[in-house]
This record gives structure tokens, sequence and C-alpha cells, in this order.
């Protein structure tokens, strides 16, 4: 009896985390599909707020089901119900990352690795990184919506939390900032855009020294390699 009660103990508690696991999925893959909005929406300048969702091909008015994160992607068949125009994957992409991302921290705290703020510092400036990769790649742009929201709440973050670093990443930031405005400058925007030099801040700030300088390495040898990989592929020029 006391082993079959320790088992269903044991069940209950397995069960209970996988249902937290999964709920806290959902909700980083509803943060997901919210930033899809930013990324369409941001670039064009259109309202993000009150404006209903739409299919970009038949301009067809989304129901609620069609709109549930992840779901609603695979069983429609990544495919428009009316006019049957391919959903783009980045939808499912970004909703799948923001929902594995929330999960892992949420892993990362349950298990004592990150402390609850930074666990919740994190859940909200993951999501705006990962629009800002996908809106970059798709149009080209980093909206300044996006920086602001970094620079805005590192900042809160430093001072409430951090107060102690702040020295450190406004230096940080500050410094390559100017780094990455002699780039822009020397090369007279060739070589990255202008978008690039006002993240280097924002990026500063939230990571401090030394570990911008890791992220700056790590990006540029990472997107060195996607740039070689889309050439190859005829992608791009």
């Amino acid at each position: 009896l006391r082993i079959f009660s320790c088992e269903l103990v044991i069940g209950i508690l397995i069960t209970m985390e996988v249902l937290l696991f999964l709920f806290v999925f959902f909700l980083g893959a509803s943060v997901g599909s919210f930033v899809n909005v930013l990324i369409d929406r941001l670039p064009r300048r259109q309202d993000f707020v009150l404006a209903r969702s739409i299919c970009e091909s038949c301009k067809k008015k989304l129901s609620p089901w069609e709109l549930v994160p992840i779901v609603s992607y695979l069983i429609l068949r990544a495919k428009c119900r009316k006019c049957k125009k391919k959903i783009p994957a980045r939808i499912f992409a970004v909703e799948a990352i923001c929902g594995l991302s929330y999960s892992i921290i949420l892993s990362l705290h349950f298990f004592g690795v990150i402390e609850f703020v930074n666990a919740l510092y994190l859940l909200v400036m993951l999501p705006i990184f990962i629009g800002i990769i996908f809106t970059d790649f798709e149009f080209g742009i980093i909206p300044d919506e996006f920086i602001l929201s970094l620079v805005g709440i590192s900042s809160v973050y430093l001072v409430f939390f951090q107060y102690t670093a702040i020295v450190n990443h406004l230096i940080s930031g500050i410094g390559i900032l100017l780094g990455f405005l002699m780039i822009f400058v020397a090369t007279s925007g060739r070589g990255m855009g202008f978008g690039d030099v006002k993240l280097s801040f924002a990026l500063g700030l939230f990571l401090g020294f030394p570990y911008v300088l890791i992220s700056l390495y790590l990006a540029f040898l990472t997107g060195a390699t996607v740039a070689i990989i889309l050439v190859l592929w005829g992608k791009k020029k």
C-alpha cells in the first residue's frame, strides 16, 4: 500500500509538471503569436493593437479558432482556409521558438539555475529579440519600437535589481555603440544598417562587459555562416 501511495504521488507530481510545462509552452507560443503581429505590422506602420488579423493573400478576417498558436497552423496544414494560399513558415517558427524558450526558462528556474526575477526578465526580453531576428531577416530593418523596448526594460531592471552594475552596462552600451557607428560611417552604411548601430547599444546595456563581446563574436560568426549559406543557396548576393 505504501509503495502504491508513493507511486501515485510521484505520478501526480510528474503529471502536474508536464501540465505546467505545456501551459508555459502555450503561454510562450501565445506571446509568439503577438510577436508575429508585430513582425508583420511594425515595418508597414500598421495598427497592431485594434486591427483584426487577416490573410495577407485574400484579406479574409481570421476567426479566433484560426489564431490558436501552433494548433491552428497544424490543423489548417499551413494554408488559408479560404484561398488555400500557404501560411508563412515564420508564423509557426516564431510561436514554437517562443514556446520552447518559455519552457526552457521555466525549467532552469525550477531547477534553481535562474532566480525568479531574472527568469521573468528573460521571459520579457527574449520575445523582443526573436521579433528583431525575424523582422530583420524578412524586411531588412529593425523597428525602433523593439530597440526602445529593450533599452527601457533593461534600464528598469538595472535600476531596481542590478544597480551596482549600471555603470558597467552603460559604458558597455556606449562603447559598442561607438564601435558600430565607426563601422557604419567608414562603410557609408554598406557594412551594416543604422538599425544595427542602435541595437548595439541595447545589447551592451542588456549584457554588460564582458558578455556583450562574447555575444558580438558569436553574432558575427553565425551571421557570416548564414550569409555564406544564403549566397551558396542563391538567395542572397
